[in-house]
Order: structure tokens, then sequence, then C-alpha cells
């Protein structure tokens, strides 16, 4: 074997030893930078969400509350209680609550605004975006309007229904 290829084939093989490790090295840090880059922007992501769902949990508490503690909403359950009316009870609902739906729609374009009320444990009383299904029985896939009513509290959160994944607020009325 010649001097240069003594010398030549060990530089060589050094040198592409040194290009795989080398290879291997920055493949290393940046596929680590990128999965620290992704977490990050991942756990920031799931912070807004979080305070984007508190937020309008809140909001939702707020008009809940509201709502609960009107004149004509209050009239209306003592009325279901005294008669068990369910139909002249919710008509009084309705006759009054028309007029905070135009607002809501109007003012917020809270289209349409969806305040249900329910009577215990978690019967449908009256829904101010439709005339369906009054008197229905919720119970089985509404768990926090049963909350609610077993706690005597304001429960708020996300929750699955019918029409898919909501934030709703259930505040207990006492009359």
């Amino acid at each position: 074997m010649k001097l240069k290829n003594k010398i030549l084939l060990p530089s060589l093989s050094a040198l592409i030893l040194c290009g795989i490790l080398l290879y291997v090295i920055i493949f290393y840090f940046t596929y680590k930078n990128y999965n620290n880059t992704l977490r990050d922007h991942i756990n920031g992501r799931k912070s807004i969400i979080e305070q984007d769902i508190q937020y309008l949990s809140r909001s939702a508490s707020c008009v809940a509350g509201v709502c609960a503690g009107i004149n004509f909403v209050e009239d209306a359950y003592a009325n279901y209680y005294k008669t068990k009316d369910l139909k002249a009870s919710r008509d009084l609902l309705h006759s009054n609550f028309s007029k905070i739906q135009n607002i809501l729609e109007k003012t917020v374009n809270y289209q349409p605004a969806q305040i249900h009320f329910h009577l215990p444990p978690a019967i449908s009383f009256y829904r101010s975006w439709t005339d369906k299904n009054i008197g229905e029985d919720l119970s089985s896939f509404r768990q926090t309007i049963l909350k609610s009513n077993a706690e005597k509290s304001v429960v708020s959160g996300i929750e699955v229904g019918r029409g898919g994944i909501v934030i709703r607020a259930i505040v207990p009325i006492f009359s």
C-alpha cells in the first residue's frame, strides 16, 4: 500500500465518522429543541383555552344568575309549584322572556339566546329558543342540572349535550 493511501484512507474514514457524529448531534439537539418548542406552544395554547373556558363559564353564570333572580321567573316557578300547570307557568315565562331574548339578540348578537329553565330533578320547563320537548326528562345526560339541584349551588363548565360540547352554567332558583 502506498503512503498516500495509508494517510488518505484513515483521514477520510475519520472525516466521514466525524460527519456522521456531527449529523447525529445536530439532529438530536434540533429534535430536542423542536419537542421543547412544541410542548411550550401546546402548553401555552392549553392555558389560553382554559382561561377562555373559565371566562365563558363565569359569563354564563352571570347570565343564569340574573335570569334566576328576575321576579317573573320566580313567579312562574311559584305558579307551577302551586298549580302544577306546566303550560300556564311556561307561558308566563315565555310572555316575559321574549323581551329579554330580543335584547340579547339585538345588543350582543347572541342568537339565539339559549336560556333553559328546569324543574327538579332535571325536567325541561322552558327553552327560550324553542317550544319543543317541554317536560322532557334530562337526567340521563345533563349531569350539571342534577349536581346543581343536589348541591343547591351554581355549577358551570363544559358539558356534552345533544347539540355537542357546550359551556353551561346552572343556577338553582329558590322561591
